[in-house]
């Protein structure tokens, strides 16, 4: 079961939150195709087992 925010300490949001940023600055997220997009997000879901809804709309 994935979690949301509110189930997550502020110190663990903001980690989550920066690392995201980071990681899609660096790819270059504007220039990105939607499945290239799609495939970071689910590593991300992944990772912080979070929803794609939780992190997007995070």
């Amino acid at each position: 079961m994935t979690r949301t925010l509110t189930e997550l300490s502020s110190e663990e949001r903001e980690s989550v939150v920066s690392t995201v940023h980071k990681e899609a600055e660096a790819s270059g997220w504007s220039q990105l195709s939607n499945s290239r997009k799609s495939a970071l997000y689910s590593a991300w879901e992944s990772h912080f087992d979070l929803s794609h809804t939780t992190l997007k709309d995070g």
